[in-house]
């Protein structure tokens, strides 16, 4: 059984802290949904709230109809029916991998619980492992017992804490990969909190971009990334270049050009665009300040009047520090952001 989450207007506040603040958003069956932000934002008391290890102030969460938290309603943790994994595993020193897996399945005869047991070991390959202790485990490897210990109650949704987060390179992709694949194919709903954007981009099937407390944007990942609806949106998914503008008849006027900028309201604004939509071309309204290579792209450094300063990241031969160059934007790859203020 599979059920879609929804978060409508939750609010949770430590004394005069607002750690999340009016958050909605929805976790649809059989996806996954990456909540991305820095450290400190909200996004893991907002997870807590989720499986019921904090109350909330106000709002409410449901799922499949359902209501686990609300006005006078909290259901505890053990009857959400939801599966937990952090980033430090929690996994049982002194029980086997079969029993750590087995843990969560009480309600079961003892054959029908290592039966389940078994087969979540055999889908995350560790099933010849499974008189093994967590010690004796990589953390690759501790971290599919956590996914396979999650999975085994069946549970209609799924929250990630960071679990990937203490892997290293090569085997935190492939880990990663594996475990999101596996979560897709229950139809549980998923929910991965990260603070890192590559994992964010190439995990989500959805993505939500939270800042002090506040989810900012939802969406694709590639929507959110390529159009954010503010320069605070935009900033956290990577670097980005913001051009003052002034915005008159639909249009915004640069000191590097003029550029569409259709419905946008008239005044001062900014015209947002990332670093690989610049592509330098020659001219002399810039200066390249500096040039570094980023491994099969080079990063240029530009600056322009009035104290512009912009980035590029281009393929092939770079210009040199030093020498002047123009710019070229794909107005399509732009987008129009309100002033500083605003």
């Amino acid at each position: 059984m599979t059920a879609e989450v929804h978060i409508d207007q939750v609010r949770k506040a430590y004394g005069s802290r607002l750690a999340v603040a009016d958050a909605s958003q929805s976790l649809a069956p059989g996806a996954v949904t990456c909540l991305l932000g820095p450290s400190g934002c909200g996004k893991s008391t907002l997870l807590r709230l989720i499986a019921g290890l904090e109350r909330l102030d106000s709002g409410r969460i449901t799922m499949g109809g359902r209501t686990l938290s609300g006005a006078g309603v909290h259901v505890p943790v053990e009857r959400r029916r939801i599966g937990l994994v952090f980033q430090d595993f929690a996994l049982f020193p002194h029980l086997t991998l079969l029993q750590n897996v087995a843990f969560g399945l009480g309600g079961l005869a003892r054959a029908e619980r290592r039966a389940r047991a078994l087969e979540l070991l055999e889908r995350v390959h560790l099933a010849d492992r499974a008189n093994a202790y967590p010690h004796v485990l990589s953390g690759g490897e501790q971290q599919r017992v956590a996914l396979a210990r999650a999975l085994a109650p069946r549970p209609e949704a799924v929250l990630l804490d960071e679990p990937f987060s203490g892997l290293d390179g090569a085997l935190r992709e492939t880990v990663r990969r594996a475990a999101l694949e596996l979560i897709r194919e229950t139809g549980a709903a998923c929910l991965l909190v990260t603070h890192d954007v590559d994992e964010a981009l190439m995990a989500a099937d959805a993505l939500a971009v939270m800042h002090q407390g506040r989810i900012l944007q939802t969406g694709a990942p590639q929507d959110v990334y390529q159009r954010p609806t503010s320069a605070e949106a935009a900033r956290l998914l990577g670097p980005i270049n913001l051009i003052p503008a002034r915005i008159a008849d639909g249009v915004a006027f640069t000191a590097v050009g003029e550029f569409p900028a259709s419905g946008a309201p008239a005044g001062a604004g900014r015209l947002g665009v990332r670093p690989e939509d610049v592509a330098l071309t020659t001219g002399n309204a810039l200066r390249v300040r500096s040039v570094r290579f980023a491994g099969g792209r080079w990063t240029v450094e530009l600056t322009g009047p009035d104290g512009l300063e912009l980035r590029a990241s281009v393929t092939g031969t770079p210009p040199r520090e030093g020498e002047t160059a123009g710019i070229r934007l794909d107005p399509g790859r732009l987008s129009v952001f309100g002033s500083e203020k605003n």
